[in-house]
């Protein structure tokens, strides 16, 4: 069975760094299948082998998030940037859904929002969001990590209205 895991690093990491990182991954057993990055933070999604030991990338990255299950992240983009602020309350202040670990503004123009997707379901996130935003709809939702197939097909199943949605029902597995 494939497992899948995220790493999280809280700083953008050049070339170099990711090259250090992935090496380091790939000893503990988990292969780096994307990079992305805000203007705060780097993300690679992982596929991890059985015996992963993440212990030894922390050891050598301080700043190193681990999860697997995968963290998810969401960079959301408000048509009207003003929005921001609101999003970022809903999703940093306290009535934030259970789930959510962290929200930031990147770069002035979007809001990133992480969360363990088996406490709130990306399809929360963005009724959340979209909440906010009906003063002045619009937005973009861009995936910063992949999501593990439980998180996928939940994600699917809600903005289908299929709630008994299951993995082999679906046609395509997204991949960032």
């Amino acid at each position: 069975m494939k497992r899948f895991g995220s790493a999280r690093f809280d700083a953008v990491l050049g070339s170099a760094e990711r090259d250090a990182a992935t090496r380091a991954l790939r000893s503990a057993g988990a292969q780096v299948t994307s990079w992305r990055a805000t203007g705060r933070c780097s993300y690679a999604s992982l596929d991890v082998a059985d015996g992963f030991a993440p212990e030894p990338v922390r050891a050598n990255f301080a700043d190193v998030r681990i999860d697997v299950p995968p963290l998810a992240a969401l960079r959301i983009l408000p048509r009207d940037r003003p929005r921001l602020t609101a999003l970022l309350g809903a999703f940093a202040g306290p009535g934030r859904p259970s789930g959510v670990t962290d929200a930031y503004v990147d770069g002035g123009e979007a809001l990133v929002v992480e969360f363990d997707a088996a406490h709130t379901p990306a399809a929360v996130v963005v009724a959340v969001a979209d909440a906010e935003l009906a003063p002045t709809p619009g937005r973009t939702v861009e995936a910063l990590l992949r999501f593990d197939d439980a998180a996928l097909v939940a994600y699917a199943g809600a903005v289908l209205g299929i709630p008994d949605l299951t993995p082999a029902r679906l046609i395509e597995t997204y991949v960032p």
